[in-house]
């Protein structure tokens, strides 16, 4: 009770400078370091989309999108329903059911949809929709590295068929119950996209050898990006039209590998607009900022 008043009558001021004195030490020192690092290099700092995230982190606790739309989604204001015929839990995305674990407390799916939805917000430098991506009724999309699906659930309408691969045991049944309404143009493939086949795993090249090729990827599988890649090369080599959007924040050096990688393929490539600071990645280098995704475009 106290928590919800004080968050109530506190203005947001005020609740941000207590949070940044009660944030976690780890957290507390790499905004410290950063805000550091930038200021003892002064012509990285005057970079304007720089600057906007040096601006945030001097008002603000640290977070991984540091930028003040956050400010837009409070968990404490998703709104939870039952389906009665599986006992599943779910939130609304628009006229639409998300559906999560069973296992899952109400207080977990809360702030899972509402970073979920932090993540793919319009302003967000991790937003998966770009201009170079559009979707028809002829598009393929392959969604890889689903989740709960809600960058899926979005364009489900828009196009002609999407291939679901997530591995993880976790999110099978909710994911079937989620797309139960387009059952005749979703696939939930329970494997891993790698380099490699094997009983959990499989590569985009053997999936699609005799099925109509993809035209859309959809790529965030936590660090495993470019194994996926070297299991596609036939068909990123050979596609005449395809269109990307691929996670590229997991790992240091992922922008420029697979912006090479990509342009000696003949795409057309370019990031999102602003940084993420991934602090999962420990321990977090200089210059900490990292690009989020990679649009590439080709045909």
């Amino acid at each position: 009770m106290i928590p919800k008043i004080y968050k109530s009558v506190a203005p947001q001021s005020v609740q941000k400078v207590v949070d940044m004195w009660r944030q976690d030490r780890f957290l507390k020192n790499i905004r410290i370091n950063i805000l550091k690092y930038f200021d003892e290099n002064n012509s990285l700092s005057g970079n304007s989309e720089i600057s906007k995230v040096l601006s945030f982190l001097r008002k603000n606790p640290l977070h991984m999108f540091p930028y003040d739309f956050i400010y837009k989604y409070k968990s404490e204001n998703v709104n939870i329903f039952k389906d009665p015929s599986t006992e599943l839990n779910y939130v609304r995305l628009g006229n639409k059911k998300l559906f999560y674990p069973m296992a899952w407390s109400s207080e977990n799916i809360k702030y899972a949809h509402s970073f979920s939805c932090i993540e793919q917000d319009k302003g967000s430098p991790h937003c998966y929709q770009d201009e170079s991506i559009t979707y028809g009724h002829n598009d393929i999309v392959v969604d890889a590295g689903t989740a709960e699906g809600n960058f899926s659930l979005e364009i489900v309408e828009k196009v002609k068929k999407v291939y679901l691969f997530e591995c993880s045991d976790v999110w099978q049944k909710p994911l079937k119950k989620t797309f139960e309404p387009w059952g005749d143009k979703v696939e939930i493939i329970p494997l891993k996209l790698s380099s490699i086949e094997d009983l959990s795993s499989t590569t985009l090249d053997r999936f699609f050898e005799n099925k109509e090729p993809p035209t859309i990827l959809k790529i965030d599988v936590d660090g495993g990006e470019k194994s996926l890649l070297e299991g596609a090369k036939n068909l990123l080599k050979n596609l005449d039209y395809l269109r990307i959007a691929l996670c590229i924040y997991h790992k240091k050096n992922d922008e420029s590998e697979f912006t090479n990688l990509l342009q000696n393929l003949k795409f057309t490539v370019k990031t999102s607009q602003g940084y993420m600071i991934f602090y999962l990645d420990e321990p977090l280098e200089e210059p900490y900022l990292r690009r989020a995704l990679l649009f590439a475009s080709k045909g």
